[in-house]
């Protein structure tokens, strides 16, 4: 989750330790560290990789690089890569379709993984062309419901729209759901 570390360990293993050996380790994203643990009587090279934590929820890659000694290659490129997830988990686009000739109105639900409830302070639809109507919480699960305010008024642009909504969470004050309007079907 948000700002939260990780760690996991790396070992480089040769056929032929006595030849080939590991000069330096390096890593290009500055949120991640690298830190050398040790060398076993078999050659094997161990560290220690740390993920030191981001501020917004993303799939986060960086290039390591093992500079080597000895070796036919100068060095080895390993990707690293880990998924920083929202404390908040909801639905984050919306497609409003017709159904019998009206625009189906939808739900979203909202629930932390820590299992703490969050509130809904508000929402603020960019496109305006939704009305929305904050639910009242069951439980631990908050919920907002969206329908189509004037299905006269969708052009032909289906978007994509935003609908920014409010939390009372202190990590996540501000969620953004994507949502499209489908035209009506002509035959």
């Amino acid at each position: 989750m948000k700002r939260q570390t990780g760690s996991r360990d790396l070992s480089v293993i040769f056929k032929d330790p006595e030849k080939v050996r590991v000069s330096s380790v390096t890593i290009e994203d500055k949120r991640f560290s690298i830190e050398p643990l040790s060398v076993d009587s078999e050659g094997t090279t161990h560290y220690k990789i740390t993920f030191l934590g981001s501020d917004t929820a993303d799939t986060i890659s960086s290039r390591l690089r093992i500079n080597l000694k000895g070796a036919s290659t100068p060095y080895i490129d390993v990707l690293v890569q880990v998924t920083v997830m929202s404390d908040i988990v909801y639905r984050q686009s919306l497609d409003f379709r017709q159904r019998g000739g009206k625009y189906v109105p939808q739900e979203v639900r909202f629930m932390t993984r820590a299992g703490i409830p969050v509130e809904i302070l508000g929402v603020e639809d960019t496109g305006g062309l939704l009305e929305t109507e904050i639910l009242e919480r069951e439980g631990h699960r908050s919920a907002i419901k969206a329908q189509v305010a004037n299905p006269g008024a969708v052009s032909s642009n289906r978007g994509p729209y935003k609908m920014i909504v409010s939390t009372d969470h202190e990590e996540e004050p501000e969620l953004e759901i994507l949502y499209r309007i489908a035209l009506p079907r002509t035959r």
